[in-house]
């Protein structure tokens, strides 16, 4: 009965170190680009949810998906998608997502050209358990910019001009699949500057050097099938 029914309003309405929990579904961000879901310090997003249940150990994200949907204007088309799915400040955990659709296409911003699916102020904010598909940026990490990922899907993710990292740049990736990114002109199709620790970086590809990652440090990962132009 106390349920928020736009997760938009949920996360301006709530405080910092608030706790939400979000039933399966789609949330799109906007209505303008600028207008994704911008967490307060410490704040904390848990989805997969049916919508019944009591305690958090209760949900299944495999079986009730939650996606966060940067597609907000004509369908299809990312022209005038959010700039950043989801924007971190600091200390937030975001956990048991799809996010999807963001195009941070404002090369040279200091804030609207990286991270079109996460756009992480800090770097101590933790991503877990997601799924980070389809987004862009025509500057650093289409998919990601800073922050810590754990369990997690970065692919499909792309971005366009000098920058680097088609999925993800500046983080710490912890056991998670780096899969089918790209970095058209740059370093990096699948990071850049990043620390991956026991992961699978597979089928990307980077327009200058790194196909797989470049820069960063790489633990107990398994690069295959990745590819760059020099």
């Amino acid at each position: 009965s106390n349920a928020f029914t736009n997760l938009l309003s949920a996360v301006s309405a709530s405080d910092p170190y608030t706790e939400l929990c979000v039933a399966q579904g789609v949330y799109k961000a906007g209505p303008e680009r600028t207008n994704g879901f911008e967490l307060k310090l410490g704040m904390t997003l848990y989805g997969g949810f049916k919508g019944q249940e009591t305690m958090r150990n209760q949900r299944n994200p495999g079986a009730y998906l939650t996606a966060l949907d940067g597609d907000i204007g004509e369908a299809g088309s990312y022209a005038d998608n959010a700039y950043h799915v989801v924007k971190c400040l600091s200390q937030n955990i975001v956990d048991g997502f799809i996010i999807r659709n963001g195009n941070a296409d404002d090369s040279g911003s200091p804030n609207n050209g990286s991270g079109g699916g996460v756009y992480c102020v800090d770097t101590d904010s933790v991503i877990s358990d997601c799924t980070i598909t389809s987004n862009r940026a025509s500057d650093y990490g289409g998919g990601a910019r800073q922050g810590v990922y754990r369990n997690c899907r970065v692919e499909n993710n792309h971005c366009s001009n000098n920058g680097g990292g088609g999925g993800g740049y500046a983080c710490t990736m912890q056991n998670c699949l780096i899969k089918d990114n790209v970095s058209a002109t740059a370093p990096g199709g699948g990071v850049f500057l990043s620390i991956c620790q026991s992961c699978g970086i597979v089928g990307t590809y980077a327009g200058f050097c790194g196909g797989g990652a470049s820069g960063g440090t790489n633990q107990n990962c398994t690069i295959v099938a990745n590819g760059a132009l020099f």
